[in-house]
């Protein structure tokens, strides 16, 4: 189903914030799964009224508020890292990609080392200019696409996580409510019940330990890898 969305929405945007509200979901057609035509009613009305589009808005503005505390906690953004004498891995390969840059962007100098430990704040700007130059010239290539389309993925579905945390919670106390009463009264555990419970216990535990500012930064460091290949091919 595409909602209506592109692909980049509905990936990166609109499936961070289902799978936040997927605990409500399956613990309410666990509650009441005899109503589960009347919750597909409910679904479809929700997207014809544009809900889905309102959450992914949601998803996006979380996960932008908090990629600037992910950069800064990672000592900036990869690409410019990349690109900076004091942070590259190979210095071989930073040569070769400042030189192609100089090329290709005649109006702009690339700052040499001394000159970055010089004047720090003119060579990031110098680096930001080069990433948006890189940016604006492969909106095609689908490889970075992909890798982009995984870092926002990644990065909302973190931004999310407050949300997520409090929906896997909630869920599994109301859930583990029901749970109580049916034991109390039959004497026996409900499979459906049960199962729904385990995933929410499971959700919550994957918010808290699995959805980390280092599990945003692999995609985003490998999207920027994958940026500075691209002047191999310009």
């Amino acid at each position: 189903m595409t909602f209506g969305l592109d692909a980049y929405t509905r990936n990166a945007r609109l499936k961070p914030a289902l799978i936040a509200m997927l605990p409500v979901a399956w613990t309410i057609m666990a509650w009441a799964p005899g109503n589960a035509s009347g919750w597909g009613g409910l679904w479809t009305l929700f997207v014809a009224g544009g809900g889905t589009w309102l959450l992914s808005q949601v998803a996006r503005d979380r996960g932008k508020k908090k990629e600037t505390q992910l950069f800064a906690k990672f000592g900036g953004r990869p690409t410019e890292q990349l690109l900076s004498h004091g942070c590259a891995h190979n210095t071989v390969r930073l040569r070769q990609r400042h030189a192609k840059l100089a090329t290709l962007m005649t109006d702009l100098r690339v700052p040499s080392a001394e000159e970055e430990i010089r004047t720090p704040a003119a060579a990031h700007e110098v680096y930001q200019a080069c990433t948006a130059f890189l940016i604006s010239r492969t909106r095609a290539d689908q490889l970075l696409f992909q890798e982009n389309m995984n870092y926002g993925f990644r990065r909302n579905l973190w931004g999310l996580k407050p949300v997520g945390i409090v929906v896997s919670a909630g869920s599994a106390v109301v859930l583990g409510l029901r749970l109580y009463r049916e034991l109390l009264q039959t004497s026996t555990l409900v499979p459906i019940l049960a199962g729904v419970e385990v995933l929410n216990i499971l959700m919550l535990i994957a918010w808290v330990i699995w959805i980390t500012p280092a599990w945003v930064m692999i995609p985003a460091r490998a999207y920027a890898e994958r940026l500075l290949d691209a002047l191999d091919r310009m």
